[in-house]
């Protein structure tokens, strides 16, 4: 409660007798408790709706960027949804083909080749690698192949890689791939050797080449 005082200049006695202007004192009161009460009340209902307002708001943000990340990432179970797809029609090109005829011709008996080999095939992240780092390395190297790989014949040993670079490789993101794949494999202690493509090949000048990355003892025999 809160008082205030106010005077009578009207001069007017107690009794409504003039008494040389005597002031005289009122006391009004008012209740200003209850309005403060409301004021503070007011205060935290607009901060409460707020806050209310601002986790609401993260929530829905939070459902969003999950939402998203999960498109990215692949499902571990398997698709219900029936897709159908159509068959290639060979597994090599007509040059890769040609070029395939031509190494089986030249490379030594105890050695045989294979195409379209998957990288992950060939190496594989160090172990030092661990969890993410390990993720990242082999994500890397998960969807590409190499043209040919030579290997013994006994034991399917990767002696080397062989490259078959035709027009394709020209191309800058085949030129990138190349230079991944001529770091990676050497470091590895995989050996590879490049084959311009063309519509004719020297037996002779192909064999020599393979006898660089095989031992003494496995080299291609002269015919």
């Amino acid at each position: 409660m809160e008082a205030y005082l106010t005077f009578d200049r009207s001069g007017t006695g107690p009794a409504g007798s003039r008494a040389g202007r005597v002031p005289s004192l009122s006391i009004r009161a008012f209740h200003t408790r209850p309005r403060q009460w409301q004021v503070t009340a007011d205060v935290r209902q607009n901060n409460n709706m707020h806050d209310s307002l601002f986790w609401l708001i993260s929530l829905l943000a939070l459902v969003f960027a999950l939402k998203i990340i999960s498109g990215f990432i692949p499902s571990s179970k398997t698709s219900t949804r029936s897709y159908e797809y159509v068959p290639q029609y060979a597994l090599f090109s007509d040059g890769e083909l040609a070029f395939l005829e031509v190494l089986r011709a030249v490379v030594p008996r105890t050695h045989t080749i294979m195409g379209k080999v998957r990288f992950a095939d060939i190496v594989t992240p160090s172990p030092q690698y661990k969890g993410k780092e390990y993720m990242i390395a082999f994500n890397s190297i998960s969807s590409k192949h190499v043209d040919f790989v030579l290997c013994e014949r006994t034991t399917y040993r990767i002696d080397a890689i062989l490259e078959l670079d035709d027009k394709s490789h020209k191309l800058a993101k085949r030129e990138k791939r190349d230079a991944f794949l001529d770091k990676v494999l050497p470091n590895a202690g995989i050996p590879v050797v490049h084959f311009k493509a063309s519509a004719h090949y020297d037996h002779q000048q192909i064999r020599e080449a393979i006898s660089t990355v095989l031992p003494q003892s496995e080299q291609p025999q002269t015919t």
